[in-house]
């Protein structure tokens, strides 16, 4: 599919308007616009928006749930930054916590 689409576009360049044959620009511009409109047309797909109960939505969690999961996060990020030992033991704590409250 890649190499037709090359294939495409080699030929809309070699196809392309000159200023010197006395066009305006902007019917330079059409005329060199719509091959790449097509193009895209044709070979860019197109995926239909899904909506209703297929979409996934946010688990609504209370207040302090979502405290936790934020700070659990927090110190995974400074973790994953330092590999610090104290943060390890710290992120694994509110691992635990979090499993606890969050069934």
């Amino acid at each position: 599919m890649m190499v037709l689409f090359r294939i495409y576009l080699s030929i809309l360049f070699l196809s392309c308007p000159r200023y010197d044959t006395g066009l305006t620009a902007d019917q330079v511009w059409d005329k060199f616009i719509k091959p790449l409109n097509d193009a895209v047309q044709l070979f860019v797909p197109t995926k239909l928006a899904v909506r209703g109960s297929s979409v996934k939505k946010t688990k609504w969690r209370p207040r302090y749930i979502r405290r936790a999961l934020n700070k659990k996060r927090h110190l995974w990020r400074l973790y994953r930054n330092s590999k610090s030992l104290t943060y390890k033991s710290r992120y694994q704590e509110q691992c635990a916590y979090v499993k606890k409250i969050d069934l």
